[in-house]
């Protein structure tokens, strides 16, 4: 069986062989452990003082780490309870009863969405940052590109009117009058911008 690694190999994925009954049902027993101390291992770091943990508003509570730990709790919980009982149906001779099924499904799916909230509101403030350095990198990418335009199209209203009045000038030559004295001008920059007009 393939092993599938992360690039840095922070993850890895083992495949897994639901042919084996008995060791299948061990399997999801030891996950539900795993998310059960999982969940009581942040509930207890959320305790502690300098957590980032904040008060609810009137309008809203706060999904802080304590909270969303607590969900991955209860879930985790729901998954059990409801394996059991469809395991308990099966016991006594019964078939398993499909609404329980759809409940047990249910929960196992909501189980990773609780999951992935913890992850998030666990690295809330790195998420907010990094978002934050990219909404100012969009917005000074999208400034540079404006003023780029805008000192395209004003050099290239210059060129044309230096052509108009010189046609045989090199695009270097114009460039360079167009920059003049002004030390913060490229010549090379301006000479790729501007284009004489094929009359």
């Amino acid at each position: 069986m393939t092993v599938e690694r992360s690039t840095r190999g922070l993850l890895t994925n083992t495949p897994l062989d639901p042919t084996r009954v008995p060791e299948l049902r061990q399997r999801i027993a030891d996950h539900i452990l795993f998310w059960r101390q999982f969940a009581d291992a942040l509930k207890e770091a959320a305790k502690k003082p300098g957590g980032r943990d904040v008060k609810p508003t009137q309008a809203n509570m706060v999904l802080d780490l304590k909270r969303a730990s607590a969900h991955v709790r209860r879930q985790t919980d729901r998954v059990d309870a409801y394996l059991m009982r469809i395991e308990h149906d099966f016991a006594k001779g019964r078939a398993p009863n499909l609404t329980a099924i759809h409940c047990l499904l249910e929960a196992a799916l909501l189980l990773s969405i609780r999951t992935h909230q913890v992850t998030v509101v666990d690295n809330e403030t790195a998420i907010e940052s990094t978002l934050k350095k990219v909404q100012a990198l969009e917005t000074s990418q999208s400034g540079r590109s404006q003023r780029s335009n805008r000192n395209r199209r004003s050099w290239q209203a210059q060129a044309d009117e230096i052509w108009r009045t010189h046609p045989g000038m090199s695009k270097l030559d114009v460039a360079k009058k167009i920059a003049g004295d002004d030390p913060t001008v490229n010549v090379n920059t301006i000479r790729r911008r501007i284009n004489q007009s094929q009359k």
